[in-house]
C-alpha cells in the first residue's frame, strides 16, 4: 500500500516538474514577429520604456516620500528599505528589458505584478513599522492633515 503511495506521489512529482520546466521554457521563448522585410524586430519598443521609466520614477517618489516619515520611524529602517527598494526595481527594470527584447512584454507585466505582491506580503509581514507607517503617512496626504 505505502508503496503504491509512493509511487503515485513519484509521478505526480515529475508531471507536475515537466509541467513547470515547460512553462517556464515557454515564458522565456522568443515570440518576436518578422517585419514586411523578413527581418526580426526586438524590443524594447516605447511602451517597455514608458514601463521602466514610470517604475524608476515610483522608486524616486518611494524614496522621497519615505524620508517624510522621521517621526515615525528610524533612519536606519528608512535606509535599509530604500535600498531594498532600489535594489528590486533594479533587477525588475533589467527583466523587463529583457523580456521586452524577446517580445515578452505581457508575461514580464504578470510576473513583475505577482513578485510585487509576494514583496509586498513580505514587506507587511517583516517590515510592519515601516508598512504601517507609510500608509498612515499616505493616508494624511488624502485626507489633507
Amino acid at each position: 500500500m505505502s508503496s503504491k503511495i509512493t509511487k503515485t506521489a513519484s509521478e505526480f512529482s515529475q508531471k507536475t516538474k515537466k509541467g513547470v520546466e515547460s512553462w517556464v521554457n515557454h515564458l522565456f521563448q522568443d515570440s518576436c514577429q518578422k517585419n514586411w522585410k523578413g527581418q526580426i524586430v526586438r524590443g524594447p519598443g516605447v511602451w517597455c520604456g514608458m514601463w521602466v521609466a514610470l517604475i524608476a520614477l515610483g522608486t524616486v517618489m518611494n524614496i522621497i516620500l519615505s524620508w517624510r516619515l522621521t517621526d515615525e520611524v528610524s533612519r536606519t529602517q528608512i535606509v535599509i528599505q530604500n535600498i531594498i527598494d532600489i535594489i528590486i526595481s533594479m533587477v525588475v527594470i533589467y527583466f523587463i528589458i529583457r523580456m521586452c527584447q524577446i517580445c515578452r512584454g505581457w508575461s514580464a507585466l504578470f510576473v513583475v505584478f505577482v513578485f510585487n505582491i509576494v514583496f509586498a506580503a513580505l514587506r507587511m509581514k517583516f517590515f510592519s513599522s515601516y508598512s504601517l507607517a507609510m500608509q498612515n503617512h499616505v493616508m494624511k496626504q488624502v485626507n489633507g492633515n
